[in-house]
């Protein structure tokens, strides 16, 4: 049962967030984590340091006492390196996880099974696997497809592809993506960057921020431009016309001009919380064989993620999830967003890791625990450390711009599509690295790919 995995609902009591954000530099929030070291991990960007800073978090490298680990970019055998008593900021497997095959065929082979809760995925096709199917559907309808390479960023080969142009296929890994008409301000296409936290994942704990940035193209929506259907930041920047004020806002303060003409906006937050929560669920099965190899949970959780949730709003603001990165940008380009990731970093922090707890028993502890075997008795010696931990937790959920969505009220519903997520193959493919289909059209190729080897 899958219940182990998750906190008891009775525990668990649904919130929302009553206080505004400028309530979170209280001062009982400033340096509310000194004594924690976070050591040895990259870290890339300036409002990292600056978070880590103003929560009293002391950044020492190499210090191979610190509890938390910080980087900004890891290779799977980076695991292999940390400590039993380190905690660290990424989860074996994310980065597989977020390209986008693996991503959409995650979620389409359990969609299967549960078709009315994943229409959040636009209508997509693995490339070339899905060649056929995608050619007979060009063929098919007059419909649009946004042609997106498997391990792109900042925008680089994304095209459109048009009822009319002719398309060949690459030999490289890529997806098509049905293009979706979005809702739009002042005739303007945009999406939002929503951040989740995954707080651990045995057990399962996801947090949405409430606030987050809101991407929009520099060209009035249906034109030909790619700034007029495109929202990565990246391509609009070169636009020689854009107005990076205009380019990006917060989420935030986009919902509220949307609440004024109308828009049920927390309505709306509970349909973009069910699609992420979903699009974790598909992958549960790889995070969690991965976190059990590289990094257990050996009475205290060693391993979370904040991941960037790229949302689109149709015209009837039903959410799409169009791609999961897992290291969302910390650059900044606004006062606003500045303000904005330094605010969201501190809070997930205060959430995932607040461990000083266990920094100060290990100070006090003469030997260092070397093995997982070793960190397991700490913790069962000292239970009142998790217990301070959970205590923690529980006090910084209050005044933080991150939520808790899962565990939620629709858990029965959520438990049950665990439960078949856990079932499915957990196998990748050796020369694309995507998830196994459970369907016979995909292992047929796979057999047919191998004789010809």
């Amino acid at each position: 049962m899958v219940s182990i995995l998750i906190q008891s609902s009775k525990s668990f009591k649904f919130q929302t967030n009553k206080y505004p954000y400028n309530s979170l530099n209280t001062r009982q929030n400033q340096k509310s984590m000194n004594g924690l070291i976070c050591t040895n991990g990259r870290v890339l960007y300036l409002v990292v340091k600056q978070a880590l800073r103003a929560l009293g978090i002391s950044f020492q490298r190499d210090n191979q006492q610190g509890v938390l680990v910080w980087s900004d970019a890891v290779r799977l055998e980076f695991f292999n390196q940390i400590h039993s008593y380190q905690v660290i900021n990424r989860l074996p497997f994310a980065s597989t996880w977020c390209r986008k095959a693996p991503f959409v065929r995650l979620i389409q082979r359990i969609a299967k099974y549960y078709p009315d809760q994943f229409k959040f995925l636009p209508k997509s096709f693995v490339l070339p696997q899905d060649d056929k199917e995608f050619n007979e559907a060009l063929d098919r309808h007059d419909k649009y497809y946004i042609y997106k390479p498997d391990r792109g960023s900042l925008g680089h080969g994304i095209r459109l592809i048009t009822p009319d142009s002719y398309f060949k296929a690459s030999a490289r890994l890529a997806v098509a993506q049905e293009y979706i008409e979005s809702y739009t301000i002042d005739n303007l296409k945009f999406d939002l960057r929503v951040y989740a936290l995954i707080c651990s994942l045995s057990p399962l704990r996801i947090y949405i921020c409430r606030n987050g940035v809101a991407r929009f193209c520099t060209e009035d929506s249906g034109g030909e431009s790619k700034f007029s259907f495109l929202t990565n930041t990246a391509v609009n920047a070169k636009n020689p016309e854009a107005n990076p004020d205009k380019m990006t806002r917060m989420i935030d303060d986009v919902f509220k001009e949307m609440a004024k003409s109308g828009v049920d906006t927390k309505a709306l937050w509970n349909r973009i919380d069910n699609a992420i929560i979903l699009t974790i669920i598909s992958a549960y099965g790889f995070l969690s064989k991965c976190e059990k190899e590289q990094c257990p949970n050996l009475g205290l959780p060693r391993c979370f993620q904040i991941i960037g949730c790229d949302v689109l709003l149709d015209k009837k603001l039903n959410p799409y999830i169009l791609e999961i990165n897992h290291r969302p940008s910390m650059k900044t380009n606004t006062e606003h967003s500045h303000d904005l990731k330094i605010m969201m970093l501190k809070d997930a922090l205060r959430i995932a890791a607040p461990l000083t707890p266990m920094q100060m028993l290990l100070k006090n502890t003469a030997n260092y625990p070397e093995t997982d075997d070793e960190m397991r008795q700490l913790i069962k010696d000292n239970p009142h450390v998790v217990a301070e931990i959970n205590c923690l937790r529980s006090r910084n959920e209050i005044h933080n711009c991150f939520e808790l969505v899962f565990p939620s009220k629709k858990h029965t519903l959520y438990n049950q599509i665990l439960e078949r997520v856990l079932k499915m193959p957990t196998d990748m493919s050796d020369d694309f690295s995507i998830p196994y289909e459970t369907i016979e059209r995909f292992t047929t190729i796979q057999e047919k790919r191998a004789r010809r080897l």
